[in-house]
């Protein structure tokens, strides 16, 4: 609604090329106002290749490829920021409302115990986002200048994400394959309803698919997604619930 389109903020390649939009560890590169900013110039300059290197590292560490959430927090008709990183075979684009403000801190002190997605994955995320925007406001090039070009510059087009070992690393169900859903807190053991992939053998996949219990086949890559639904009973209750187990198994090419 703001009319203003995509624009880059912050770039840099490991030969230690080094883009950036506004003023080096400022709110908003120094503009007052968002369209300011993306009014703002380009300006380009260098870098050590290890500094670039430690950069990247540093981004892997704070958990950039194994996120709290799949994306982060978003709002209608509100501005958001993408970061896309690749290091070594991994790769993720992840997208948030960007480093914590009022209006963020806000809206996740709002989220209850029931919440989707829960207070303490926002918390994490956001923790995490704001971590890594640090990270790349250390980063300070020498010689810069005005750009003008001296790169193509594209914005990174939707792609899945994959681990170090360069395997999808999706969010299955709604929900990263590293993690579970835990639900019905409050008793003395919650009952986890969604747990985290689990790799299986083709063997043990044709038993259960010939078994008629598969949900929710999809295929990413060389890995085939699939899950199991179950009821369990609540602990300490007499109610019962869907539990979720989710798994892959690697496939053949063209299988």
């Amino acid at each position: 609604m703001a009319n203003i389109k995509p624009f880059l903020l912050f770039a840099a390649w490991e030969d230690g090329t080094v883009i950036r939009r506004g003023d080096v560890g400022k709110t908003m590169g120094g503009a007052t106002s968002i369209h300011d900013w993306s009014a703002s110039k380009l300006t380009v300059g260098s870098a050590k290749p290890s500094e670039v290197l430690a950069l990247q590292a540093a981004i892997a560490e704070a958990g950039c490829f194994r996120p709290p959430l799949a994306d982060g927090l978003r709002f209608i008709d509100g501005p958001s920021q993408s970061l896309c990183v690749r290091y070594g075979k991994a790769h993720r684009l992840l997208s948030h409302h960007g480093p914590s403000d009022k209006g963020l801190r806000e809206s996740i002190e709002k989220m209850g115990p029931t919440s989707t997605p829960s207070r303490e994955d926002a918390e994490a995320f956001a923790a995490m986002w704001d971590k890594i925007a640090n990270l790349i406001d250390a980063l300070a090039p020498a010689n810069t200048a005005e750009f003008r070009g001296q790169r193509e510059l594209k914005r990174p087009e939707p792609f899945e994400a994959t681990d170090e070992n360069s395997d999808p690393s999706i969010a299955y169900w709604g929900i990263p394959e590293y993690k579970e859903r835990k639900e019905h807190i409050g008793t003395p053991r919650s009952l986890t309803t969604m747990t985290t992939v689990q790799v299986v053998t083709r063997e043990k996949y044709q038993i259960l698919k010939q078994a008629g219990n598969i949900r929710n086949e999809e295929r990413h890559g060389d890995w085939l997604y699939f899950a199991l639904s179950g009821i369990a009973q609540i602990p300490n209750d007499t109610a019962y619930m869907e539990v979720i187990t989710r798994y892959k198994v690697r496939m053949e090419a063209g299988q």
